[in-house]
């Protein structure tokens, strides 16, 4: 394998051997792969949005920096709503809580999975569970509020406020795409910060502690999912990853190198 590139692992599952895995184990092996790529890409997202400013290639007072910061808590923002429904495939496929589907009872495959995983794989699984199991968690709050809806409500009950605290920033350009609207982020952001008990005064502090919540519950979902992926197919299909065809990825960046910008020229014949 050469300098600075990534060495994969191919293996091509056998489709004769899928019709005798149990129709349950097999379907939450697909939605865990599923899971855990979307906790991945937006793990990245979230990095390759905070690099410019965290590698001090941008000045943590520039415009710059309060683009990236709105693009990487975007991503955030989807991440707590991937989570949130991760956490629901587990209750409904690994403890089986979803009863019946289509007429078959479903089994708790915890009691199946969790003896065959290792100590670091079964705590994480309760923190998942421990922390979910809190109607009031921060997570489910971002998920129904703010990951994928644009709240009216929330909003109109503290426009007062989020007047006297947000800066009322815009900034336009010719090319929309590059327009910032850093109002409405911080009146956003401030909404949040309220939900979780901070004044304004606390902004930074509540936006470390959510990145900080977010990332630690991210990894913890990743183990999980990973692990029961990894006993998933030793126990089906016995591989290992010296007997599989490789494929290399040439010149993969290191994870701190990638930037995504939010600001970007338009091509010339647009």
């Amino acid at each position: 394998m050469i300098s600075g590139s990534i060495e994969l692992h191919k293996f091509l599952i056998p489709k004769d051997k899928l019709k005798n895995i149990p129709k349950q184990e097999l379907v939450f092996f697909l939605k865990s792969m599923d899971a855990l790529t979307e906790i991945h890409i937006l793990q990245k997202w979230i990095v390759f949005s905070s690099n410019p400013f965290i590698n001090g290639s941008i000045s943590m007072e520039s415009v710059e920096t309060t683009a990236q910061s709105m693009q990487a808590l975007f991503a955030a923002r989807l991440l707590a709503g991937v989570l949130n429904e991760a956490c629901n495939l587990i209750h409904d496929g690994f403890f089986g809580s979803l009863q019946p589907v289509e007429n078959e009872q479903l089994q708790n495959l915890r009691q199946i999975y969790e003896p065959l995983m290792n100590d670091a794989e079964r705590d994480k699984l309760k923190k998942i569970t421990s922390y979910f199991s809190s109607q009031d968690n921060i997570m489910k709050f971002i998920r129904n509020e703010f990951a994928f809806h644009f709240d009216f409500e929330e909003t109109f009950k503290r426009i007062n406020d989020l007047i006297k605290n947000s800066e009322t920033e815009l900034l336009f350009s010719e090319a929309d795409g590059n327009c910032l609207y850093i109002f409405a982020h911080q009146s956003l952001i401030f909404t949040l910060i309220g939900r979780m008990g901070y004044l304004p005064e606390g902004l930074r502090e509540a936006t470390n502690k959510f990145m900080a919540d977010i990332t630690n519950l991210a990894r913890s979902f990743a183990d999980f999912f990973g692990g029961f992926i990894a006993i998933f197919l030793r126990k089906y299909f016995d591989i290992k990853l010296s007997d599989l065809e490789k494929i290399e990825i040439e010149r993969a960046p290191l994870i701190s190198e990638v930037i995504l910008p939010y600001f970007a020229r338009p091509n010339e014949t647009d």
